[in-house]
């Protein structure tokens, strides 16, 4: 029997939670089958429970789901679901995909991220383009930090950003051209630098677009904001190279990088043979690397 993966699609984005759970099941087609969280509108959890091994809910925030999902509904179903730290209750079968998530909350009963494999950018661009995620309802400060930095450049340069829409930076002195778009795989093909400017509080279990840049090849830039708490970036700051500030002729190679799918299939099948479930010793690593050397290659 498979495991069903049961992710929301938020909007008109392809990111994120929902495009890397369907992606995961695609890598893992004897295993997993991935469906939108409204194609399951309708017919019974407790049906489903039945078909598959397990239900494993993918989305985070348990209200963004279109079905009702909530401890009472999940509390007799062979379930598992992601979840942020705010939403957990004991009748919940929780997990999360952060290494340093996992160790900040005790409560999380298991630790299993989702390693894929972007596809691969067939052209690259030729010319500097910077990369933005834009979400200033929630990372206010990482947004202003990134104005901050394009007021500062002393040259002008092609900026995609991807999230929402933003007229000023779609009209900042210092860009050149501006593009705005939905999707991940165009962002990517885009962009040769990605800034990601760690927010001061927003504490994101594991940001699925840095590593994404990573395996496209592109720059990473972290901009220092200071903050008290470590989380996903923390996650891929450790297992990889990166740039404190923006320089176009530091070139910086994560060609070797360790999260890979390649490198995770065993950790998977063992997850798999599991019932998908897995925690550890949150003493005996103190960095994702390490833990990715110790317990999946």
């Amino acid at each position: 029997m498979k495991y069903l993966v049961i992710g929301h699609k938020f909007g008109a984005l392809k990111r994120g939670g929902f495009v890397v759970s369907k992606r995961f099941c695609e890598e893992h087609p004897n295993d997993c089958k991935f469906i939108q969280d409204i194609k399951a509108r309708g017919r019974s959890l407790n049906i489903l429970n039945e078909k598959y091994r397990r239900l494993i809910f993918r989305t985070q925030v348990p209200r963004c789901y279109s079905i009702p999902i909530n401890f009472v509904k999940l509390r007799k179903l062979n379930h598992i679901i992601y979840l942020r730290a705010r939403y957990l209750s004991p009748l919940y079968n929780s997990c999360t995909n952060g290494f340093y998530y996992y160790k900040m909350h005790e409560n999380i009963r298991h630790y299993i991220p989702m390693i894929t494999n972007f596809p691969e950018i067939t052209e690259q661009p030729k010319d500097v383009c910077l990369g933005f995620y834009v979400r200033k309802w929630l990372t206010p400060d990482s947004f202003n930090c990134f104005v901050d930095i394009l007021d500062n450049m002393k040259e002008k340069y092609d900026l995609c950003i991807m999230g929402d829409q933003n007229d000023q930076l779609k009209n900042h002195p210092n860009i050149k051209s501006f593009k705005h778009t939905n999707d991940n795989y165009e962002f990517f093909s885009r962009i040769t630098h990605y800034f990601y400017p760690t927010s001061g509080y927003f504490v994101d279990p594991f940001p699925h677009s840095v590593l994404e840049a990573v395996q496209t090849g592109k720059q990473i830039i972290f901009p220092k904001i200071d903050r008290p708490h470590k989380d996903g970036i923390d996650d891929i700051k450790d297992c990889i190279v990166w740039h404190k500030e923006f320089n176009q002729d530091i070139y910086l190679d994560n060609s070797n990088q360790p999260m890979t799918a390649e490198n995770f299939r065993k950790f998977y099948q063992m997850i798999f043979d599991n019932n998908w479930e897995y925690d550890f010793n949150r003493d005996k690593y103190n960095r994702m690397i390490d833990w990715i050397v110790g317990e999946v290659l």
